[in-house]
C-alpha cells in the first residue's frame, strides 16, 4: 500500500484496520466485516474518503443490514391463552359426528360412538372399556386401572408424547399395545 499509494493512504488502512478490530469486539465479527467490505469499496471509489477514523453512520448500516438478514424468531402465543378463532378464517372446521358414521372405540362396532355404546363385550370378546367420568370427552374410556386411553394412539396407533403421554397407548379392544383401537385387527 505505502508503495503504490503513499504514507497518507497507508496509514489511514492501517488505522482502520484498528477500527476494524475494534468493531469486532464491540459489535462482533460479522458486524466488523460488513463495516470494513463497505469502507474499502467507499475508498475504491473516491480516492478522498477517509479511511482512517470510525464512520458511525456507517458501523449503523452495517449493523442494521445484519440485523434485517439475521432470521427473526416467529412470534409465540402465550400457551395459556389460544388464539381466537377468527384469527384462522382458512382454518377447517371439525365435522360433526353423526351416529351413522362412528366408529366406536369401546365395542369395535360402525354406527356409534362409545357414549352410545350399550354393548358388554367387544369385538375381540374382551369386556369393553368404561367411560371416563372426569374427562372433557363424553367419548373417552378408561383402562381397568383407571388412566384414559390416548384418543392419538387409539385413531393412528402413534403418539406425539411417545413415553411422556399421561394416557395409555394401548387397544381399548383387545388390550395389545402395538396399535389403538381404530387399526384392531382382531375379532372375537
Amino acid at each position: 500500500m505505502l508503495h503504490y499509494w503513499g504514507e497518507e493512504r497507508s496509514s489511514a488502512l492501517a488505522s482502520h484496520h484498528l477500527v476494524v478490530l475494534d468493531i469486532g469486539r464491540t459489535h462482533g465479527w460479522l458486524v466488523a466485516m460488513h463495516y470494513d467490505v463497505q469502507q474499502r469499496e467507499l475508498a475504491h471509489a473516491n480516492h478522498d474518503h477517509n479511511l482512517a477514523g470510525l464512520d458511525v453512520a456507517a458501523l449503523t448500516l452495517a449493523n442494521n443490514k445484519l440485523f434485517l438478514l439475521a432470521p427473526q424468531p416467529a412470534p409465540t402465543i402465550p400457551s395459556a391463552k389460544r388464539p381466537a378463532l377468527s384469527e384462522f378464517p382458512s382454518s377447517p372446521r371439525k365435522k360433526p359426528h353423526t351416529q351413522a358414521s362412528g366408529h366406536c372405540f369401546r365395542c369395535g362396532a360402525h354406527g356409534h360412538l362409545p357414549a352410545d355404546c350399550t354393548a358388554d363385550v367387544t369385538s375381540a370378546g374382551k369386556p369393553v372399556a368404561a367411560l371416563a367420568s372426569n374427562a372433557k370427552s363424553k367419548h373417552a374410556l378408561t383402562t381397568h386401572s383407571g388412566k384414559h386411553f390416548c384418543f392419538n394412539w387409539a385413531t393412528h396407533s402413534s403418539c406425539t408424547f411417545g413415553a411422556a403421554c399421561r394416557n395409555a397407548h394401548a387397544c381399548s379392544l383387545c388390550g395389545d399395545s402395538s396399535h389403538g383401537a381404530g387399526s384392531c385387527k382382531v375379532r372375537g
